[in-house]
C-alpha cells in the first residue's frame, strides 16, 4: 500500500511535465520577407555563373482602377532602347492606364485580358517594339 502512495505524485509529476510541455506557447512566425525576383536566366547558376537581380519589369499608378489604356498616346517609345521604370512610367502615363509592363519578344505571357494594362514589348536587343494594350 505504501508503494501506491508513492506512486501517485510520480505520476501526477510526470503528466504536469507532458502537458507543459504539449501546452508550450508557439513561437511567433517570422515576418514575411519579399525576396528579390531572380533573372530570367537564374537556372544558369547551377552552371556556375552566377544570378542577378531581375530588373523591374512593372509599375502601377497607385490609384484606383480605371480600365483605360490608349497604346496610340505611348507609340513615340517604338523604336527606342528600353529605358527600364522610368520608361514604363512615362508610357503608362501617356496612354492613361492603370499599370504598364515590359514583356520580352516571344517571352510566355498569361492570356488573361486587363484593359488598363499597357504592354512595351522588348526585342533581345533592348529595343521597344511594340506597345499593346491588354
Amino acid at each position: 500500500m505504501e508503494k501506491r502512495l508513492f506512486a501517485y505524485p510520480l505520476a501526477f509529476a510526470a503528466l504536469m511535465a507532458l502537458t507543459a510541455c504539449t501546452n508550450a506557447p508557439k513561437p511567433a512566425p517570422e515576418p514575411a520577407q519579399t525576396q528579390t525576383p531572380m533573372h530570367p536566366h537564374a537556372h544558369d547558376h547551377a552552371q556556375g555563373q552566377p544570378s542577378q537581380p531581375r530588373e523591374i519589369t512593372q509599375v502601377e499608378s497607385g490609384k484606383a482602377a480605371r480600365n483605360q489604356c490608349n497604346a496610340k498616346a505611348a507609340q513615340s517609345i517604338v523604336g527606342k532602347p528600353y529605358g527600364g521604370p522610368a520608361m514604363l512610367e512615362q508610357a503608362r502615363a501617356a496612354a492613361g492606364a492603370d499599370l504598364a509592363r515590359m514583356l520580352r519578344e516571344n517571352s510566355a505571357t498569361t492570356k488573361e485580358m486587363q484593359i488598363g494594362r499597357l504592354n512595351v514589348i522588348v526585342n533581345a536587343q533592348g529595343a521597344v517594339v511594340r506597345v499593346t494594350c491588354g
